[in-house]
């Protein structure tokens, strides 16, 4: 069975994590890690007083906001062989994790792409499934030193 592990970050965003965490639990991928990225509403309190088996982690050391850096942190605290990054405010559709367990294949990566006749979701820019493998290969192990 493919595990993979959520990764999503919150500065400012505890109203979306409060609508598209649920629906991330309810997929049961093999974990979940919030990025509290110094996010002045406490997401990830939150986070743990609602949905203990969360892991939550905690960046205090920068002022602003490098999505790279945090999901790479959050990525670094997983151990999952696959690696989906989600923004906050992306809501999952039920039987995602089926589906990356059926078809997820090895060096390979996936990102949304528009049905036949419809236009890209620029919403969805930020969502990639990926092995870790490969998300190591091209250095994503090492927290960079600036965005």
């Amino acid at each position: 069975m493919t595990a993979v592990a959520f990764i999503t970050t919150s500065k400012g965003r505890l109203h979306h994590i409060r609508q598209t965490l649920p629906l991330i639990v309810a997929q049961s991928p093999a974990e979940i890690m919030v990025v509290d990225y110094a996010c002045p509403q406490q997401t990830g309190d939150w986070v743990e007083a609602h949905y203990g088996p969360v892991k939550v982690l905690r960046v205090s050391d920068d002022p602003g906001f490098c999505v790279s850096s945090a999901r790479n942190i959050g990525a670094l605290e997983t151990s999952s062989p696959w690696l989906l990054f989600i923004d906050a405010d992306v809501e999952v559709a039920p039987g995602l994790v089926d589906w990356v367990r059926k078809f997820a294949a090895p060096n390979s990566y996936y990102v949304p792409v528009p049905s036949v006749g419809q236009r890209a979701d620029r919403e969805l820019d930020g969502t990639v499934l990926v092995e870790r493998k490969a998300f190591e290969r091209i250095g994503g192990r090492r927290r960079p030193s600036s965005c």
